[in-house]
């Protein structure tokens, strides 16, 4: 008999780095700051709609071009995505990434 086992996110999350987590969670804020789904970034990145989600889940890890597009795309820099550096980025968007209510919970 074969048997299926599915792993939560949350053991996916345990099993990757403090940085590639907190990564994941500000990829997750900034996508729901601009109240997009998954699969409407992934349409305008160019991407799968599983390459996109597969990275919120802790499916895949990011490599530095998908990293690169990310930011590109939310008007940010690496740096800010991996370790919340703030230089680099426009003092309007770092207005708005500071004003909202899902990186006041971060």
């Amino acid at each position: 008999m074969n048997r299926i086992f599915f792993v939560n996110s949350s053991k996916k999350r345990d099993g990757r780095t403090l940085i590639h987590q907190k990564t994941v969670e500000r990829i997750k804020r900034l996508r729901s700051m601009g109240e997009l789904s998954q699969a409407e970034i992934a349409k305008k990145l160019g991407w799968a709609s599983a390459s996109y989600s597969d990275i919120e889940s802790y499916n895949k890890k990011l490599d530095l071009d998908k990293l690169g597009e990310i930011a590109t795309f939310f008007d940010v820099t690496i740096g800010f995505l991996t370790e919340g550096l703030r230089e680099g980025i426009s003092k309007e968007r770092l207005e708005q990434i500071e004003n909202s209510i899902e990186f006041m919970k971060f």
